[in-house]
């Protein structure tokens, strides 16, 4: 999957959870004890959009160089 694609998805995502905490919504994605909630996973989605978005102004030569440090 090409990297705009993912982040476009991840926009979708984060759109999403950003309208789930505006509605106060109470959905938990893992379990009672974790309470893994819209408002957890916000911040995660929106820094992996974030690094997403600095890989691809890179250098294709330096995103490889991270792709096989991360071993993607």
């Amino acid at each position: 999957m090409q990297i705009e694609k993912v982040m476009s998805l991840l926009e979708v995502l984060s759109s999403w959870l950003e309208d789930n905490i505006n509605m106060d919504s109470e959905i938990i994605f893992d379990n009672d004890e974790d309470n893994t909630n819209s408002e957890i996973l916000y911040p995660a989605v929106e820094k992996a959009n974030a690094v997403l978005r600095k890989m691809a102004s890179l250098s294709s030569d330096s995103v490889h160089a991270i792709r096989q440090r991360l071993q993607l």
